[in-house]
C-alpha cells in the first residue's frame, strides 16, 4: 500500500513557509489543513496564520495576535513572543509556553547533566528530575521536568501522573568519598527506588559520568556507562573522567520551588482548561489541587503530617 503525500513544506524558524520549497498535492480536494508545528492553518486574515489552540499565531512576524494567557508565569518575556524568541531550540506548546524536546532519553538526560551537574558540584547538593515522553503528531520525543534541589546526600522529586514518565535521573553532588557506596556509582537506595517505581535510573556523578541502572525484575543490577562528558569535580583526582570545569558555566538554571508548584499544578492546568477546554488539564488540576492542600497541611513535607498522597506522588529520597 502506497502512502500519498498531500503536502510538503520547508519553514523559516518562526514558521513562515519558504518560497519554492514545498508543494500541495491538490489546491481544492483533500487539501492538507495543517502546517508549521503540526498546527491547523487559518488563512482568513492572511497566509501563514495558525491556530495554536490558546491563541492565533502570525508566522510572518513571529508573534501571536493576543497576549499569553499564562503571561504571569513568563514575566521576563513579551506576552506576544513565540517560543521565548528562540524557535530553533524551543517549541511553543499550544501558544502557552516553551519546552525542550529531545530525540532520545539519553539526550534529555545529557542535557540535564550538562546544565545541572556543575551546579550540583559547586553547591554540594543533589538535583533530581523525571524524564517523560511526548507524542507530537505521531513522533515520539523526550523531555525532563524542572529539577528539584536537594541536600548533600539526598533529593526528592514527584512523578506527575499526567505525563508518561519513562525514567528518573539525578546528580550526586560533589565528591565526598562516601565509604558505603561511593559518589561515582549507584547507592543501594538508588537501585531500590528504581525497582520500586519500575523505572530505569540515571545518575550524573562527580567524576563526570552518566550511568544507567536498568530496572530488572530478576535483580541483575545491570549498570552501564552512557557517557563521560559532564562537568566534573577536580577533587576526584585520578578518577576524574575529564577536565570539564564545574566553575565556568552559569549557575542560574531554574529549579522547582513552591511557587512553581502552584503555577504548574494549579494555575497552568486551570488556564489550559479554561482557554482550550482540555479535559486532561482539568483532571490534572483535580489531582494536584488535592495534593497541594495535603502538602501544605502537613507542614510542607509530603512525607509528614496526616496527609498521605497516592503512591506515585510520594517524593522519592536518594
Amino acid at each position: 500500500m502506497k502512502t500519498a503525500i498531500l503536502s510538503s513544506h520547508d519553514y523559516e524558524p518562526y514558521g513562515s513557509a519558504l518560497p519554492y520549497r514545498g508543494f500541495e498535492a491538490s489546491k481544492t480536494e483533500n487539501k492538507y489543513q495543517f502546517g508549521f508545528n503540526g498546527m491547523e492553518k487559518d488563512n482568513e486574515v492572511g497566509e501563514g496564520d495558525y491556530d495554536f489552540d490558546a491563541r492565533m499565531y502570525n508566522s510572518r512576524i513571529g508573534r501571536f495576535f493576543t497576549i499569553d494567557p499564562l503571561t504571569m508565569m513568563f514575566s521576563s518575556f513579551s506576552p506576544y513572543v513565540f517560543a521565548a524568541n528562540c524557535p530553533i531550540k524551543l517549541v511553543d506548546w499550544h501558544g502557552l509556553g516553551p519546552g525542550d524536546l529531545f530525540n532520545t532519553i539519553e539526550m534529555a538526560v545529557g542535557d540535564f547533566g550538562l546544565n545541572y551537574n556543575d551546579n550540583s558540584i559547586v553547591n554540594g547538593v543533589e538535583y533530581a528530575t523525571t524524564i517523560y515522553q511526548v507524542n507530537q503528531n505521531g513522533v515520539i520525543y523526550y523531555s525532563y521536568l524542572q529539577p528539584n534541589k536537594g541536600t548533600k546526600d539526598h533529593c526528592n522529586f514527584l512523578l506527575d501522573p499526567t505525563y508518561k514518565t519513562v525514567s528518573i535521573a539525578h546528580t550526586h553532588g560533589q565528591f565526598l568519598n562516601y565509604p558505603r557506596h561511593g559518589d561515582d556509582m549507584f547507592s543501594p537506595k538508588d537501585k531500590e527506588t528504581s525497582d520500586n517505581l519500575n523505572l530505569n535510573n540515571y545518575v550524573i556523578t562527580p567524576d563526570g559520568s552518566v550511568l544507567l541502572y536498568i530496572h530488572d525484575t530478576k535483580k541483575n543490577n545491570l549498570v552501564y556507562l552512557i557517557r563521560s562528558d559532564m562537568p566534573s569535580d577536580p577533587n576526584e583526582g585520578k578518577n576524574r573522567k575529564n577536565t570539564i570545569s564545574p566553575f565556568l558555566g552559569k549557575k542560574d538554571e531554574p529549579i522547582y520551588t513552591f511557587s512553581d508548584m502552584a503555577k504548574d499544578w494549579i494555575f497552568k492546568p486551570l488556564a489550559i482548561s479554561s482557554y482550550i477546554g482540555n479535559k486532561d488539564a482539568t483532571i490534572k488540576l483535580d489531582f494536584k489541587v488535592n495534593f497541594i492542600i495535603g502538602f501544605f497541611s502537613s507542614g510542607g513535607s509530603s512525607s509528614g503530617g496526616s496527609y498521605s498522597p497516592p503512591t506515585k506522588l510520594n517524593p522519592v529520597i536518594f
